[in-house]
C-alpha cells in the first residue's frame, strides 16, 4: 500500500479503537487512552485485513484460521451497527473481505455462516446489494458452496496468495514481532525482499527514507526511520523497534563478551612486592608467581602436591616445596651456589648413592635429573626480602 493509504488506514483504525475504548470504558476495563488497543493485535490484524483486501495477499497460511477468529468475533460483536441494507466504510470492507477469504479457503462446518454472503460480497469487491442481485438473477441457491463459486468466478475476486517465506521473517504481522534474528545485515535484507514481495522498488524505499541507494541496506534499521519502515511494510512497530534494539544490545554484548574473552587467564601486573613489605612472610605461591619472570614449569613435573620443579631459562633446575606454609623451602644443584644465597643455607646433600638404603633429600626430586642423584643445596627463604634477593641470583645466573 502507499504511504497516502497507510495514514488513512492507520486513522482509521485509531478511530475503531477509539470506538472500542468509549464502549467498554463504562465497566472499567479501560482508562480514557486508546494507545492499549492501537498497540494490540486488534491493530494488528485490522491492518492486515486492509492489506488482505488491497492486494489478495496474506503472510502465512498459518494465520487464517486465526483470522477467521478475529474477524467472525468482530463481526458477531458490532452485528447491531452493520445494517444489510447499508454500504460498508473502508474498515468493515476491509474485514469482511478478511471474513469471506476464510470462508473460500478454509471451509469449517462448525464455523459460523451467519454472515457470508456480506462477506463474500467484499472477497468479489462487490457491493451488497450489487452482489445479492447478481445472485437471484444466476439463479444461485442459497448455498454456501455454490455462493463461495459465485464469488470466486466474478471480476473483482483476487486469488489468495502468501507472501514469499523467505520475506516473511517468522511472524511479521501478527501477534508478537520475535523473529530469531541477530544480525542488522540479514534483517535489512529481509526488509528489502518483504519491499519487493509488496511491489515496493528500492528507489521508492530511498525517497520515503531520504537516503542514497548505497546507504538502504543501513537506513532501513536506522532508529530515526524505524516507525516509516513499518509503516510501509506494514510491521508491528512497537514490536520492530524492539527487535531492531534487541541486535543492538546482542552486538554489544557480543563485542563486550569479545573484550573479556580471557581476561581470567591474564596474569596481574602487580607482584608480591606490591602488596607486602619486605620484612613479611611469603608463601611457596606467592614465591612461584614471582618465578615466572626468569623460569618455567618442569617438562617433568605431574601435578605433585609436595614440590613442584621449575626450569631457567639457562637450562637449571631449581625444586619449590610447595606444601610449606610458613617458609618456601628451596632445592638447587649444589654447583650453582653462590655467596648471595648463604644466608638462605638449610642443608647440603652429597651425591646420591643407588647402594644407600636412605635417600635422604625430598623423594620427589627423583623425576628431576640435576637434583635427584647429584650434590645439592636446599634453601629456606622466609619473607619477601630474601624472596628478591633470590630471584636477582637466578637472573644473574642466566647472564653468566
Amino acid at each position: 500500500m502507499h504511504m497516502d493509504q497507510v495514514s488513512k488506514m492507520e486513522e482509521e483504525i485509531e478511530a475503531f479503537c477509539l470506538d472500542i475504548a468509549e464502549k467498554i470504558g463504562p465497566l472499567g476495563l479501560v482508562d480514557d487512552e486508546s494507545d492499549v488497543y492501537k498497540k494490540t493485535s486488534i491493530a494488528v490484524n485490522l491492518r492486515i485485513c486492509y492489506e488482505l483486501r488491497a492486494t489478495g495477499r496474506l503472510d502465512s497460511s498459518l494465520h487464517i484460521q486465526e483470522l477467521f477468529h478475529f474477524t467472525q468475533t468482530l463481526v458477531e460483536v458490532f452485528g447491531s451497527e452493520i445494517a444489510d441494507n447499508r454500504e460498508l466504510d473502508d474498515l468493515w470492507e476491509a474485514v469482511f473481505t478478511a471474513l469471506g477469504y476464510t470462508y473460500v479457503y478454509i471451509k469449517e462446518d462448525t464455523w459460523g455462516w451467519t454472515y457470508y454472503v456480506r462477506a463474500l460480497a467484499s472477497v468479489a469487491r462487490m457491493k451488497y446489494s450489487s452482489f445479492r442481485t447478481a445472485l437471484s438473477a444466476a439463479g444461485v441457491p442459497d448455498d454456501e458452496d455454490a455462493v463461495i463459486q459465485f464469488a470466486k468466478l466474478r471480476r473483482g475476486f483476487v486469488k489468495m496468495s502468501y507472501f514469499s517465506p523467505t520475506a516473511e521473517i517468522d511472524n511479521f504481522r501478527f501477534g508478537e514481532f520475535r523473529p530469531n534474528i541477530d544480525d542488522k545485515d540479514i534483517l535489512a535484507s529481509m526488509l528489502l525482499e518483504r519491499a519487493q514481495f509488496r511491489g515496493i522498488s528500492e528507489n521508492h524505499l530511498c525517497q520515503v527514507l531520504q537516503c542514497e541507494l548505497i546507504d538502504l541496506n543501513k537506513s532501513v534499521t536506522a532508529p530515526q526511520n524505524l516507525t516509516s519502515v513499518a509503516a510501509i511494510l506494514s510491521l508491528e512497530t512497537r514490536s520492530f523497534i524492539q527487535l531492531v534494539q534487541n541486535i543492538e544490545i546482542y552486538d554489544a554484548q557480543k563485542s563486550i563478551r569479545e573484550n573479556y574473552k580471557g581476561a581470567l587467564d591474564r596474569p596481574p601486573r602487580i607482584t608480591i612486592n606490591d602488596i607486602k613489605e619486605g620484612s613479611e612472610r611469603i608463601t611457596p605461591k606467592e614465591f612461584t608467581n614471582l618465578l615466572k619472570d626468569v623460569a618455567v614449569v618442569h617438562p617433568a613435573y605431574r601435578a605433585n602436591k609436595k614440590l613442584k620443579g621449575y626450569l631457567l631459562n639457562n637450562g637449571i633446575e631449581i625444586g619449590i616445596e610447595i606444601s610449606t606454609s610458613k617458609t618456601v623451602n628451596i632445592w638447587i644443584p649444589k654447583d650453582v651456589m653462590s655467596a648471595p644465597l648463604q644466608g638462605f643455607l638449610k642443608a647440603e646433600y652429597e651425591e646420591y648413592d643407588n647402594s644407600s638404603p636412605v635417600y635422604g633429600r625430598h623423594s620427589a626430586l627423583r623425576v628431576y635429573p640435576q637434583l635427584a642423584t647429584s650434590a645439592v643445596v636446599k634453601l629456606v627463604v622466609s619473607n619477601v626480602n630474601g624472596a628478591n634477593t633470590f630471584i636477582e641470583c637466578l637472573r644473574e645466573w642466566q647472564k653468566a
